[in-house]
């Protein structure tokens, strides 16, 4: 067993029922590998080889039947009725930043698993692939998508997909290293010319929506729990290896959020929030690490913090000092005036 499926999987039995959602090329509990597994994709086997025959890097081989087709709507639709909460658990690899609405993801879920049934989510860490350049996504934007029951990405979205993609050493996924050469991947006009014929396109192009680093996706989870949005909790959260991370997610975040009091959600918050931003510095460092001339480029913050500070506390001083100047130099003249009186 493959160590990324190892992780992923280790507390689910083989004979558990397992839905896979995405799982294109590259699945993550195969039935060739004795996973009693199901999966739902956008298109069927046959499509699938044909899309991906002859990409780099991609074993076709390794794509197995479709057993449910999902092209749009609701994804818990594209399962029959009789199959709903039927599910251990619901597995999906790089899918959830690519949902028009996560609240909406997360629910199809609960209607698809057991009460007692898993969330298990490989999750690209936004610091180590092609969204380095993009902020972190926010529950408010979580919401406006949910609540206007968002099934397609809109044009801004798609801009900024194309507009800030970079990549990193000619791959746009890496891992903890020095950066070897970071570069957009599209032109300026590309973007644009996809903004201005969005609407009028038709075809589901598929982006990048949502961008998370392991404290900001928790963060989101207790933010949208708290506010009844949704009842999975983060029960257990990998640190990132490579360009992704890894959650486990369980029932119970509403009635667990509900016990907490607003200041003990706050503090919660706060704290989420500090180490989100902590984690993002980690881009930062590696930047550094591999393009140190940027360093003499910017002053650093403690350069400009030590700057300002000694402008504070300078300026009051030389005017101290100039106006005791005056007043000696008063002094003196007056001295001088008695002294001819």
């Amino acid at each position: 067993m493959p160590n990324r499926t190892k992780m992923l999987l280790e507390q689910v039995p083989r004979d558990a029922r397992i839905l896979e959602i995405g799982p294109s090329f590259n699945p993550i509990a195969p039935k060739s590998e004795g996973w009693n597994s199901v999966s739902i994709d956008h298109l069927t086997r046959e499509d699938l080889v044909a899309k991906y025959i002859g990409h780099p890097g991609v074993d076709v081989g390794r794509i197995e039947p479709v057993d449910f087709v999902w092209t749009g709507g609701i994804l818990s639709e594209a399962v029959p009725l009789e199959q709903h909460g039927s599910f251990d658990a619901f597995l999906a690899s790089h899918v959830i930043e690519h949902t028009p609405d996560l609240v909406a993801f997360l629910d199809a879920a609960a209607t698809l698993l057991k009460p007692d049934g898993v969330v298990i989510l490989a999750i690209p860490d936004k610091r180590y692939c092609f969204d380095y350049f993009q902020p972190l996504t926010t529950t408010g934007q979580l919401l406006e998508a949910h609540t206007s029951h968002r099934s397609r990405h809109t044009a801004r979205l798609a801009f900024d997909h194309f507009a800030y993609a970079v990549a990193n050493g000619g791959t746009i996924a890496w891992g903890q290293h020095p950066s070897q050469g970071i570069h957009l991947v599209h032109g300026l006009q590309d973007a644009n010319h996809l903004f201005r014929t969005w609407e009028s396109n038709s075809d589901y192009t598929d982006i990048h929506a949502w961008r998370f680093v392991p404290s900001s996706f928790e963060l989101l989870m207790l933010e949208l729990a708290r506010l009844g949005e949704t009842d999975w909790r983060v029960e257990r959260i990998m640190p990132t290896r490579g360009c992704e991370f890894f959650a486990w997610l369980c029932r119970g975040a509403v009635a667990h959020a509900a016990a907490l009091s607003p200041q003990e959600v706050d503090a919660q918050r706060i704290a989420l929030l500090k180490r989100s931003l902590l984690e993002t510095q980690a881009q930062i460092e590696w930047l550094l690490a591999g393009e140190p001339e940027l360093a003499t480029q910017q002053p650093t913050a403690m350069q400009r913090v030590a700057t300002s500070w000694r402008r504070r506390v300078n300026t009051p001083l030389r005017l101290l000092v100039r106006g005791l100047r005056r007043r000696s130099a008063l002094a003196a003249i007056l001295k001088t005036v008695k002294g001819k009186a």
